[in-house]
């Protein structure tokens, strides 16, 4: 099992959810809207292009964009805390 913290998650007026994650050395900014969700690894790619990262539209759909179980765990805990709140 991997452990996933999550650092921030703020819930803005718009009714969307912001997250920040870490699992291990992944750390990723997740932004879900009833519309879509962009996930934006911030890996060493992230740090030397400036990506504005990848837009998905379920987070379904974003789990299986990434093969890493970092990123998985990391997606399945924002699906968890989307869902909670």
């Amino acid at each position: 099992m991997t452990t996933v913290f999550i650092t921030r998650h703020e819930k803005p007026s718009t009714g969307s959810h912001l997250i920040e994650a870490e699992c291990g050395k992944h750390r990723a900014h997740i932004w879900v809207s009833s519309h879509h969700v962009m996930v934006c690894c911030l890996n060493a790619s992230h740090r030397a292009w400036g990506g504005l990262g990848k837009r998905f539209d379920t987070i379904e759909d974003a789990f299986a964009g990434y093969k890493s179980a970092a990123m998985q765990s990391i997606l399945r805990a924002a699906s968890d805390a989307v869902r909670a709140a």
